[in-house]
């Protein structure tokens, strides 16, 4: 929830009367070390998306990636300097997308208010 508000994903407004509202729930996770012993549990919120309707609810799907020029010079500078590439995971690389449609989705549980509803900014 802290990522959540810190990236301004939402913003809560009234549910509009006559917009679909896609739902949402957590989807958590444990984490094991080698023993396959729980070290840490991870969650993240999803919304149900398989419940909107294509040309209903959205128009295309689109999955950003990176550019190939831009894995080349990374690639560039990493043989110059010496450097030897790692794998990088962006933890909130979805947030880098901005939504055009509006999309309304519940409030996740335990942050629920009767009424309102997550209008999604990205």
């Amino acid at each position: 929830m802290k990522l959540l508000r810190e990236n301004d994903v939402w913003d809560v407004i009234p549910e509009p009367v006559g917009s679909k509202i896609v739902a949402s729930r957590w989807v958590s996770k444990a984490k094991g070390n080698a023993q396959g012993q729980a070290e840490h549990y991870k969650a993240r919120l999803v919304a149900k998306g398989f419940s909107q309707i294509l040309g209903q609810d959205y128009d295309e799907i689109f999955a950003p990636v990176v550019r190939y020029d831009s894995l080349k010079l990374l690639m560039a500078i990493s043989a110059c300097k010496g450097w030897r590439p790692r794998q990088l995971d962006v933890k909130t690389a979805f947030l880098y997308g901005i939504l055009k449609e509006e999309v309304y989705m519940d409030l996740p549980e335990g942050s629920r208010i009767n009424g309102m509803v997550a209008k999604l900014k990205r």
